[in-house]
């Protein structure tokens, strides 16, 4: 029998090995935002084994600047679900790192990346595409991300192209649909509290 009062603990039991994700699943069951896995509930979210945590729960804020923007909120977030590790390939890249692993953003429309889904093939990853690094090569030069189902490869030429996407702002969420969000409010300019920002 294990011993747990946080989800965190819960999560560092299975990245150490300790714990297996399955047996985690066991040990789990709370109220509230939950999805069925063999006729029991559990926490729906508990997918720990490769950084993934972190999966179907996005944080929104309204802007990129400040402590509570998405450069300091993506800084910490990706420290705590995606640490440094010697079993995760990593590359730097400016003043960050990206590591297998990570949720990643494409921050501009780039119509030459090639992808391929199942038997598919196709052209183009767009700007507020959000995808996982899967493969990190040096010797070759690329990193393979995985769009929803689309494998695309990046040259390392590439990554000005990406940003970490643990956070992202409000305005690149639109669109999109997520099981949960989670919106961190501080008292900032009245510009960016208003109602329509939870709309």
């Amino acid at each position: 029998m294990f011993e747990f009062e946080t989800i965190r603990e819960l999560y560092e039991m299975v990245i150490s090995g300790s714990l297996q994700e399955q047996e985690a699943l066991q040990y789990v069951e709370l109220e509230g935002w939950v999805k069925t896995v063999r006729d029991s509930k559990t926490f729906g979210f508990l997918e720990v084994n490769d950084g993934s945590f972190f999966k179907n729960i996005q944080v929104l804020t309204p802007t990129k600047k400040g402590k509570l923007g998405t450069a300091e909120l993506n800084d910490r977030l990706h420290e705590i679900f995606n640490p440094k590790a010697e079993e995760k390939d990593e590359i730097p890249f400016g003043k960050k790192y990206f590591r297998v692993g990570d949720r990643v953003m494409q921050i501009k429309n780039n119509y030459d990346i090639i992808w391929t889904k199942n038997d598919d093939e196709g052209t183009g990853v767009f700007n507020g595409d959000i995808g996982r690094i899967v493969d990190i090569d040096p010797p070759s030069g690329y990193v393979s991300l995985d769009f929803d189902g689309r494998e695309a490869d990046y040259d390392f030429s590439n990554l000005d192209e990406l940003e970490h996407a643990y956070a992202i702002t409000v305005h690149k969420s639109q669109g999109s649909e997520y099981p949960a969000v989670i919106i961190p409010i501080l008292d900032t300019t009245a510009l960016m509290r208003y109602r329509n920002l939870l709309y």
